[in-house]
């Protein structure tokens, strides 16, 4: 596979974190540049605090890309994956960010950067397991260049979630968990650039 051209690679600023794996899919002679992201886990403060810088990166990483030639000032820019939006428990306070504090703080931030948080057929994503004490949560999100249109997968929603979501009983989403994942599937199409 060919490198980026230079500036056109997406870091994280802490060599010791998961990459992103930035993809450019041509389609009919139009880029769409996607950013798979895996940022940090965990709801303690230094979790979220990595968590918090790695999407600020991710969203600012649109500026980089708008000034490629092939994006004409407007890039087709789509970032999607497993966020860890599980927010942030402090050490006796009652100043806890919960998870859907998180998700909505990332949604106006990306409005910021011209971009936009798609709703989904299912919000909870994540099953850790009948037996588990954590919750199903939601963790896994696509952000998109606003100027982006999406198909209707569902009662308005761009991101159709499959998977686990669609068994009918803890037991069958336990093994379908054992044998895929923990988390759902997310599947969207662009319907057109604006």
């Amino acid at each position: 596979m060919p490198s980026s051209p230079k500036g056109l690679e997406f870091k994280s600023g802490n060599n010791l974190l998961r990459p992103g794996a930035l993809l450019t899919v041509t389609v009919d002679h139009v880029p769409y540049s996607l950013l798979f992201l895996h940022p940090k886990s965990f709801s303690v403060p230094l979790g979220f605090g990595v968590r918090d810088d790695q999407m600020e990166r991710a969203l600012k990483f649109r500026n980089v890309l708008d000034k490629a030639p092939a994006a004409k000032g407007k890039a087709n820019y789509i970032v999607l994956g497993d966020f860890n939006t599980m927010g942030m428990n402090l050490t006796h306070s009652s100043k806890d960010i919960g998870a859907d504090e998180e998700i909505a703080r990332l949604t106006e931030r990306a409005v910021k950067r011209n971009m936009k948080l798609l709703s989904k057929t299912a919000s909870h994503t994540y099953w850790p397991g009948s037996t588990s004490s954590i919750p199903a949560g939601d963790l896994d999100h696509v952000l998109a260049a606003e100027h982006l249109t999406f198909k209707d997968q569902g009662n308005g929603h761009p991101v159709l979630v499959k998977g686990w979501v669609e068994e009918t009983t803890d037991a069958k989403r336990d093994a379908w968990r054992k044998k895929y994942s923990d988390h759902a599937m997310l599947f969207l199409e662009v319907e057109k650039v604006q």
